[in-house]
This record gives C-alpha cells, sequence and structure tokens, in this order.
C-alpha cells in the first residue's frame, strides 16, 4: 500500500519522480553485473522486449533509454518538467526512461567500461515511428490534448498541422550515429544488415549490439536472444500497444487522415538508414502506406 501511495505522488511531481526512479535504478545496480540496456529510438517495440526480458528473471540489471547524449538528456527533461507543469498525468514508465538515461550516462562517464555492455537496439519504418512518437508526447505540442479533444476544444487536424510543421521528423534518420556510435563505438552500417534474418550482431571494443528489424521481429527475436543472451526459447512478450491505449481512437483518426507530400516520403525512404535496414521491395510499401497527397509540399 505505501508503495502504490510513493508511485502515485511521484507521478504527480518531477523531483519526486526522479528521487523514486533514481533509488530503483541503484539498487538494481547493486543486485548484479553485466547490464543489459535496452537503448533505442523511441515508439520501435522495445518495451515489448524489456518486459519479455524482464519476464524470464535472469538476475542481472536491465535498463530502458532513448538516448546517453547529455544535450537531449537535458532537452528531454525540459520536455518532461513542461508536461508536470502543464497538469498532464504523468506516466512513470515513459517518465523512467529519462532519469534512466541520467543514470547510466554517469557510470558510462565514470568509467564503467570496465564491464562489457550488452545492448539491444531495435529499428522501424521511420514514418510509422514518427507517428507514433508524437502521439507519445503530443501533451508537449498541445497540452491537454486528449480531454481537449474528447470535449471538442480541439480537432485532430489541429494534431496534423502540428505534427508536420513542429515536429523533428529526421531524428530518426541519424539515431545511431549520433547515438550509438558514439556511446559505445559502434557503427552499425559498416557491415550489411540482412534483411530477411531480421536481426545483426556487432561487436565493439567494450560492448556488444544487437540491432532488431521490428518489422520481422515476431519470427526473428527467438533466435536473436538465443545467439545474443543464449536464452532458449525466448517468448514476446506484449507491452505497451497503441491498440490498448486511452487515446487509440484519436491515434487512429489521426493515421487515417493524415497525409504526406511526396518529398517528405523521399526524404525518409532514400536515407542512409533506410536504404540500409530495408529492401527497396518492403521500401516501396512503406511509401505506398504513406504518400497519399504527392502534391502537398511539406513540411
Amino acid at each position: 500500500m505505501g508503495r502504490d501511495i510513493i508511485r502515485e505522488l511521484a507521478g504527480k511531481n518531477y523531483h519526486l519522480a526522479r528521487i523514486y526512479l533514481n533509488w530503483g535504478y541503484l539498487l538494481a545496480g547493486f543486485r548484479g553485473d553485466n547490464p543489459v540496456v535496452v537503448y533505442q529510438m523511441g515508439k520501435v517495440g522495445s518495451s515489448t522486449v524489456v518486459a519479455s526480458l524482464h519476464a524470464l528473471d535472469l538476475k542481472r540489471p536491465i535498463y530502458h533509454v532513448h538516448t546517453l547524449i547529455s544535450e537531449r538528456i537535458r532537452d528531454r527533461q525540459q520536455q518532461y518538467e513542461k508536461m508536470f507543469r502543464s497538469g498532464a498525468p504523468m506516466d512513470l514508465r515513459r517518465a523512467s526512461h529519462l532519469f534512466a538515461s541520467q543514470y547510466l550516462s554517469k557510470r558510462i562517464k565514470g568509467g564503467a567500461f570496465g564491464q562489457r555492455w550488452k545492448v539491444i537496439s531495435l529499428v522501424r519504418d521511420p514514418i510509422a515511428m514518427n507517428v507514433s512518437g508524437f502521439f507519445q508526447i503530443i501533451d508537449y505540442y498541445i497540452p491537454r490534448f486528449f480531454s481537449r479533444f474528447e470535449a471538442g476544444q480541439i480537432r485532430i487536424e489541429d494534431a496534423i498541422e502540428i505534427f508536420l510543421e513542429g515536429y523533428d521528423h529526421y531524428k530518426p534518420l541519424v539515431w545511431f550515429d549520433i547515438e550509438l556510435k558514439s556511446t559505445f563505438g559502434i557503427d552499425v552500417f559498416a557491415s550489411p544488415f540482412l534483411a530477411s534474418k531480421g536481426y545483426a550482431i556487432y561487436r565493439g571494443a567494450n560492448a556488444e549490439a544487437l540491432v532488431l528489424k521490428l518489422e520481422s521481429i515476431n519470427t526473428s527475436a527467438e533466435p536473436a536472444f538465443k545467439e545474443f543472451l543464449e536464452i532458449e526459447n525466448f517468448r514476446l512478450v506484449q507491452a505497451n500497444v497503441a491498440a490498448d491505449k486511452s487515446y487509440f481512437a484519436a491515434y487512429k483518426a489521426f493515421k487515417e487522415k493524415l497525409t504526406l507530400p511526396q518529398t517528405y516520403v523521399d526524404k525518409m525512404y532514400d536515407s542512409k538508414l533506410a536504404r540500409h535496414f530495408y529492401p527497396e521491395e518492403e521500401l516501396a510499401g512503406f511509401r505506398g502506406k504513406w504518400a497519399r497527397e504527392p502534391e502537398r509540399e511539406r513540411p
């Protein structure tokens, strides 16, 4: 009961949330060596991977982060502080990514490279990821969006306008270079990615990274985790699925009404990231899904 009360209070106050979650990371650090870091862009299915690892009770710390770069951690902190101040309900699971980033960043800079890190990352259709990512933090762009949408005070078209004009669409295209390469010295673009296999393992001086493609994770997860962590009969535990969320109706309406300019679609799918991880036939399917209004020239 006491723990539930603390969690409830932490969900309403940024500073209490930070203390509560950092205490958990500190305890996890004492429970074992050989940490597993699920380190990836947002909205690529990582919550399912984390839930699946926790279900195995591996007796080793498992951390879940989106960034380990100081500048981005500061930006994310300002973002969450703004949402707390707006009065938007805060999901501690979401806030935990920020505090885990702060904790791990300090450990890495403090010389914790003495141990060999096991890093798990994922990649996804970048436009689908952007749409999902925008909805994940929509309260940052439109305070109290869902309550206002349900009350008829704001339209889906308003959200689409802000998405097209104000969202950072190109961040996922450079994530592996800015994050994984600079933090752990692993360049995923230096060697081919076999799309039919659905995953690849990259080895650096102090870390090994498993990269999975979300679109084929149902078939690739079991062999990937057997090879990477020597886990037999790995099974996915679904978590953080959009269809299960209270905002699913608004999210579905957003996707149905969203139209994208051809120039934007081309930039995303002609990118180094898209061409490295996806064959032409798969990219053609993505283009057909999103390029529904070629003449509209934005963003």
